[in-house]
């Protein structure tokens, strides 16, 4: 038997069905209406991988720590995912929050005696592994629950951007915790590497999103609508991003231009203009040269927001996504558009490409690459919606890849 069936047949043994179904009523639903036969089923088929609990949590209290509060709505929709399974949780911030009733980190280390022994404390969710001095705050807050009795866990993490010269705090982190799971295939072999043990693999928690987000109906107007995510901290030009996208915006005729593009930004961050979302857009904007009247809706830019919900309902309304950002990357997936992942040859961005394969999925892995399937995803997309057209007469595009989760 492998580590997973292992792991199944263990939490089999402990699988609360009446307090699953309370739990998560979305896994209710698909009960009553024939998509599951069970709720065992759901956890064993989606809810494990989604990081669902199979029974009660006990935890009087529930503390998460991560990357929250950093501007990002990726950091904002991880901590979401873990409200999902956690509802009472309280969230840990170092910068900032959006969060009423959140605790500063500071104000919790230097707190005498705040840990119980019966309270929870989650470390993760994300890319949490960038810096040394990142691991040993996190080691310092860890120990601080230990010290107490409290329970330690680390869910979700993304190691893609761990380095060799703090492993051994990253192995002192990794030995605090009681429960230790990891995000990506690749996150898993590098943790595997860094302590020489297997630890869980877990959907990112932003997924657990996916049971507010109806599937995206795409845009109603006559030309495709197209979201464009960037990160502002890839060390690339956007030079070949912006030549694809005026070969459709402006070097067509009037007649035969089909695509509008919006700039939807992920992150307004506090520490570089570099990774300020805003900014990068404004700069797409005026590179794509939007300053005639035949050009100046072609490409648009969304104001910032940190609320995860707010942007997937964003996503709902276009017909693909181009995409420099892991979390753009799930959000098309979650309400089931095309994509584009720009620079997939990067460890975040690869890792999730090769777990997650999908129709519609395109992947440009440099600049070298870029056009190439840009004109691919840009042909996917108009096909989704030429058929959808002569088969209805309307303009909204179908969703045709499968969703992750059956419900």
């Amino acid at each position: 038997m492998d580590r997973r069936g292992w792991s199944l047949m263990q939490d089999r043994v402990n699988f609360d069905e009446a307090w699953y179904l309370q739990a998560y009523p979305d896994v209710k639903v698909a009960i009553e209406t024939g998509k599951l036969r069970s709720a065992w089923d759901h956890y064993s088929q989606h809810g494990k991988a989604e990081g669902r609990s199979p029974q009660r949590m006990t935890f009087d209290r529930v503390f998460a720590h991560g990357a929250y509060g950093t501007n990002n709505v990726g950091d904002e929709a991880i901590y979401e995912g873990i409200k999902v399974h956690y509802p009472q949780c309280i969230q840990i911030f170092i910068n900032k929050t959006h969060v009423q009733g959140a605790l500063w980190y500071w104000d919790v280390i230097r707190q005498d005696e705040f840990f119980r022994g019966d309270d929870l404390l989650i470390i993760g969710g994300g890319g949490l592994l960038y810096a040394r001095q990142a691991v040993i705050d996190m080691i310092n807050l860890a120990r601080k629950a230990r010290a107490a009795g409290a329970t330690v866990h680390l869910l979700g993490l993304g190691c893609e951007a761990a380095q060799p010269e703090y492993y051994a705090e990253i192995r002192t982190l990794v030995s605090l915790a009681s429960k230790v799971t990891v995000r990506t295939s690749l996150s898993r072999a590098i943790l595997r590497d860094i302590c020489g043990s297997e630890p869980e693999q877990q959907e990112d928690f932003a997924f657990s999103l996916r049971q507010y987000v109806a599937p995206g109906a795409g845009s109603v107007g006559r030309r495709a609508r197209i979201g464009v995510v960037t990160g502002g901290d890839m060390r690339v030009s956007y030079a070949e991003l912006v030549a694809a996208i005026r070969s459709v915006t402006e070097q067509l005729p009037v007649e035969r231009r089909e695509v509008n593009f919006v700039h939807i930004p992920h992150s307004m961050a506090y520490v570089s203009p570099a990774n300020n979302d805003l900014t990068v857009g404004h700069g797409l904007w005026s590179s794509v040269g939007m300053a005639t009247p035949h050009t100046d809706d072609y490409f648009t830019v969304d104001s910032f927001t940190p609320n995860p919900l707010e942007r997937l309902r964003r996503y709902r309304d276009l017909d693909g996504v181009i995409s420099a950002r892991f979390h753009g990357l799930i959000f098309a997936e979650i309400v089931g558009v095309p994509a584009l992942a720009l620079w997939g040859a990067t460890a975040k961005n690869r890792s999730l490409l090769e777990d997650r394969q999908r129709p519609g999925l395109f992947a440009a892995r440099d600049d070298s690459d870029l056009r190439a399937q840009f004109d691919r995803f840009i042909a996917y997309v108009l096909g989704n919606r030429r058929r959808y057209r002569e088969s209805t007469g309307g303009f909204a595009a179908p969703r045709d890849m499968a969703r992750v989760s059956c419900i």
